[in-house]
């Protein structure tokens, strides 16, 4: 008989053959996607850097900044142990929040 570790295993590696991801990935959603956008946001902002004027249009309240507070956001996200217990933690809380609001609003722009 397979232990259940090793079928857990087992059918995880035929998930991501088929789908490219496996459930582990969903059980905590928030942070596997914050993991998958973090890099390709700090390459983007690299990218954006060199070759493109900052995210910052110029009209309403937007801040050549913005990408930095996203990153920091989805950074506490992905790698910062004291996320779950954000509120605990009044700072970085305000900080994943801001980051996040601004990812929604410049979702559209974030391409070259």
């Amino acid at each position: 008989m397979i232990p259940r570790k090793w079928k857990r295993a087992i059918n995880f590696f035929i998930q991501r053959r088929i789908c490219g991801f496996d459930d582990s990935e969903t059980w905590s959603l928030d942070h596997s996607l914050a993991k998958l956008i973090l890099p390709r946001l700090k390459r983007f902002q690299s990218l954006h850097n060199e070759i493109m004027e900052p995210i910052c249009d110029g009209e309403g309240d937007d801040s050549p900044d913005d990408l930095d507070k996203m990153i920091i956001a989805f950074d506490i996200i992905a790698n910062d142990p004291d996320y779950y217990a954000l509120p605990a933690f009044p700072e970085k809380e305000r900080a994943v929040e801001e980051g996040l609001d601004l990812f929604r609003k410049h979702y559209s722009r974030l391409w070259w």
